[in-house]
């Protein structure tokens, strides 16, 4: 069977040329860039619903057509089973309440295959702290809800209870250390009432936006 992904790259690029669009073309009307366009040809990342709604009208096409190559309603539903629906919770920036419904800014969908048991949310990325762990700013990045991290693991972590950051986190002792994954920045250390684990980052990827 092919790929969700693979099949909407394909697919959004058949409507794209019969429509007589370049890239540039799409991406102007969009409103993002040309390489959000390329990835999304090249299915390296998939558009969200809203988007997914604007380039279906904008194309003279429909949802499950991209999505099946077909507007099977049925087979559009047998794809969509096998999608996740996760609430987008906006960017990582203090002083909010992070895992609030008030927060949630859209939903985006991915593959039952590369989720397991439990709560997911994504989040956006500010900032240049992560930029060796591959996450730099502007990244969308898939988060498992949870109040516990392994050592070693990226995680959202609240910080005396205002600030949301994204941070290596290791534990030594009765102290827990977020390490930031920039050469220009060093390791904050805490005690660990003054820490609540999040989630644990799952992945990530580029949005272009």
């Amino acid at each position: 069977m092919t790929d969700p992904k693979t099949l909407l790259a394909e697919n959004l690029m058949k409507a794209r040329i019969r429509k007589g669009y370049s890239q540039t073309d799409l991406a102007e009307i969009l409103n993002v860039s040309s390489a959000t366009i390329s990835q999304y040809e090249k299915g390296k990342r998939s558009p969200d619903v809203e988007k997914l709604h604007t380039i279906a009208k904008v194309l003279d096409t429909t949802i499950p057509e991209l999505i099946m190559g077909q507007s099977d309603n049925e087979a559009l539903k047998l794809n969509m089973q096998s999608l996740v629906k996760i609430p987008i919770l906006g960017t990582v920036r203090a002083g909010y309440n992070l895992l609030a419904d008030e927060n949630v800014i859209g939903y985006a969908y991915a593959p039952k295959s590369d989720i397991g048991d439990g709560d997911y949310f994504y989040l956006n990325i500010e900032g240049d702290s992560m930029i060796d762990a591959g996450l730099n700013s502007g990244d969308r990045i898939l988060v498992r809800k949870q109040n516990h991290t392994s050592d070693g693991s990226i995680a959202v972590v609240l910080i005396n209870g205002e600030e949301a950051t994204v941070k290596r986190v290791f534990f030594d002792s009765n102290k827990v250390i977020l390490s930031p994954e920039n050469p220009h920045m060093r390791p904050q250390f805490y005690d660990e009432d003054e820490i609540r684990i999040l989630g644990k980052v799952v992945s990530a990827s580029r949005t272009y936006e």
